[in-house]
C-alpha cells in the first residue's frame, strides 16, 4: 500500500483492527452494522503490507473519530420518553409508548447503563433463560464482564441457553426488560452520559496502547490540549492495577518498598491469581503469610472502594516511573544502579 494513497473509511478501520489484539478486534467488529462489517472484512483481506506512516495516520484518525463522538447527539428510548413526557404528560406518553413493541435493537438499553457489578448481582437471582436473553442483546464486552462475575454454575447454564435457544419474541423481551428495570436503582439507571464517556475513553485507550511510543505521545499530547481531564482519563486506562503482573520482579520489589501492606491487602482482594502470585513470589514467606491473613480476615468492602485502593497503588507506580526508579514494560529484570 503506497504512503500517498487516500484511504477510505473502511480501510482505516481495517488498519486499526489489524493492529489490535485479535479478541479486541473481533469485539469491535461485532458491533458494526452488517453492511459495514462486510466492507471492513473485504478491506482487511486486501490490505497487504501497510507502511508504518500510513498505519499511524489511520489509527490517529480513528482515535480522533472516537473523541469526536463525545460531541455527537444520539436518540434512544430515554430521550424520547423525556421529550414525550414534557410534551404531553407522563401518563399519555407512557400509554403512547406501550402501544409499540420493543424491537431487538432497542432491547435493554436502559439497564445496560447500570454498573457491571450491579447487573451481575441482579441477574444472579434470575433464571438462566432470562440471563441468556439479556446477555444476547447487550454489547459483547459488557456481557463478557457480567459472565465473569457470575457464579460458575449459573454462567455455564446461561451460556448453554444462549447457544441453544431461539430468538425471543418482542413481547417477551419487553416483559423481561420491564421486570429488570423495576429492580435497577433509578439514579444509576439514568446515568448514561457518564457511562458512555467511560466506554469512549476505554475504547480510545485500547487503541493507543497498540501504537508505538512516538505515536502514543503525539496522541496523548493532542488529548491533553483538548482536555486535561480526558488526557488523565486515558492515562489512567493505559496502565491498570492488573498490568502490574507485566512488571519485572525488580520493579515489583521496588514498589513493595513504598506500599503499605494494609493497602495492598485490600487492593488484591479481587485481583487475578496471577497478580497475587506476582506479589507473593517477591515477598518473604513471613510477609506473604501476613498479607494473605490481611486479605482473608479484613472487613468486607465495596468493589468501588477496592478499586480506589488499586488506583492509589497505580499512582505510586507512576510516581516511581517519573523519578526513574522503575520502568513500566513487559517482563525484564533490569537492575537500577
Amino acid at each position: 500500500m503506497p504512503e500517498t494513497m487516500e484511504l477510505k473509511d473502511e480501510q482505516k478501520i481495517a488498519i486499526l483492527l489489524a493492529s489490535l489484539d485479535e479478541r479486541v478486534a473481533a469485539s469491535i467488529l461485532q458491533q458494526l452494522a452488517p453492511e459495514v462489517m462486510t466492507r471492513v472484512a473485504d478491506a482487511i483481506r486486501n490490505l497487504g503490507i501497510v507502511p508504518g506512516k500510513v498505519r499511524a495516520s489511520a489509527i490517529a484518525e480513528c482515535v480522533r473519530g472516537i473523541v469526536e463522538m463525545g460531541n455527537a447527539v444520539q436518540g434512544d428510548d430515554q430521550t424520547v420518553n423525556s421529550l414525550l413526557a414534557r410534551a404531553i404528560g407522563e401518563k399519555r406518553a407512557s400509554a403512547l409508548l406501550q402501544e409499540r413493541p420493543v424491537t431487538h435493537g432497542q432491547a435493554f438499553q436502559k439497564i445496560a447503563r447500570a454498573p457491571v457489578e450491579e447487573l451481575a448481582g441482579l441477574l444472579e437471582h434470575e433464571q438462566p433463560a432470562v440471563i441468556g436473553v439479556v446477555l444476547r442483546f447487550l454489547p459483547a464486552e459488557r456481557s463478557g464482564d457480567i459472565l465473569s462475575l457470575l457464579p460458575s454454575d449459573i454462567r455455564r447454564r446461561a451460556i448453554v441457553f444462549m447457544c441453544g435457544a431461539e430468538s425471543p419474541s418482542p413481547d417477551l423481551l419487553e416483559r423481561i426488560e420491564r421486570h429488570l428495570e423495576s429492580k435497577i436503582d433509578p439514579e444509576k439507571k439514568t446515568g448514561g452520559q457518564e457511562d458512555d464517556a467511560g466506554d469512549r475513553l476505554d475504547a480510545i485507550a485500547g487503541v493507543i496502547q497498540h501504537v508505538d511510543k512516538t505515536v502514543e505521545e503525539d496522541l496523548l499530547a493532542a488529548l491533553d490540549d483538548m482536555s486535561e481531564d480526558v488526557g488523565k482519563g486515558i492515562r489512567d486506562r493505559l496502565f491498570t492495577f492488573e498490568d502490574i503482573v507485566k512488571l519485572s520482579d525488580v520493579a515489583v520489589r521496588r514498589l513493595l518498598q513504598e506500599v503499605d501492606m494494609g493497602l495492598l491487602g485490600v487492593a488484591l482482594r479481587n485481583a487475578s491469581i496471577a497478580l497475587r502470585e506476582k506479589f507473593f513470589k517477591n515477598m518473604s514467606k513471613r510477609a506473604t503469610e501476613a498479607l494473605k491473613e490481611e486479605m482473608e480476615y479484613a472487613p468486607k468492602m465495596k468493589i468501588s472502594e477496592i478499586r480506589e485502593k488499586q488506583r492509589e497503588i497505580v499512582g505510586v507506580i507512576r510516581s516511581l516511573e517519573s523519578e526513574g526508579q522503575l520502568a513500566i514494560g513487559e517482563g525484564g529484570d533490569d537492575e537500577y544502579v
